[in-house]
């Protein structure tokens, strides 16, 4: 019976364990579900980047972007900060005000992973993209951007909006 107990004690460890991790292996930082709580219950910032960490370990929140500009102008700073070399993600809380005037605030998740990014970094983002996006419940659009002009605002703005019907 001891043999058992160990057996099912390890079971439930090795299940645990990958439940915060992507099929690459990296596991998602408690704090990417922290902030990203902030975001969707209190919007309490505009948006948070997430990277794969250094040690390509783990992904963890590089950056937040505090609340206090107009929608437009956080997306456009967020825009102005994607790099080629650095694949990433976002989670944006855009807002959208609607016909009746009511303000709709959407949660946006962003890959980004430009084309003139290294593969392995590519790769590692693409592969860890759909354990990410379990781990946010309540997203309402994804972008998946490999060029800035995929992340123009107008654009993002119709998809938001038509998400908001």
């Amino acid at each position: 019976t001891s043999q058992r107990l160990a057996a099912a004690i390890l079971l439930l460890l090795s299940t645990t364990q990958t439940t915060n991790m992507a099929m690459s292996g990296i596991a998602i930082d408690d704090e990417v579900m922290e902030t990203y709580a902030s975001i969707k219950t209190k919007h309490a910032l505009a948006y948070m980047r997430m990277d794969i960490s250094a040690d390509n370990k783990r992904v963890e929140v590089s950056h937040k972007e505090e609340t206090g500009k107009s929608t437009k102008e956080n997306w456009t700073k967020l825009v102005e900060s994607l790099e080629d070399a650095h694949p990433c993600w976002f989670v944006f809380d855009f807002k959208v005000t609607k016909d009746d005037g009511g303000i709709r605030e959407k949660l946006v998740f962003l890959q980004w992973a430009s084309d003139n990014a290294p593969t392995k970094k590519k790769m590692l983002v693409a592969s860890t993209k759909d354990a990410v996006k379990r781990k946010l419940v309540g997203l309402h659009v994804i972008v998946e951007a490999n060029d800035k002009e995929d992340v123009q605002y107008d654009e993002v703005f119709d998809r938001v909006q038509s998400s908001s019907k």
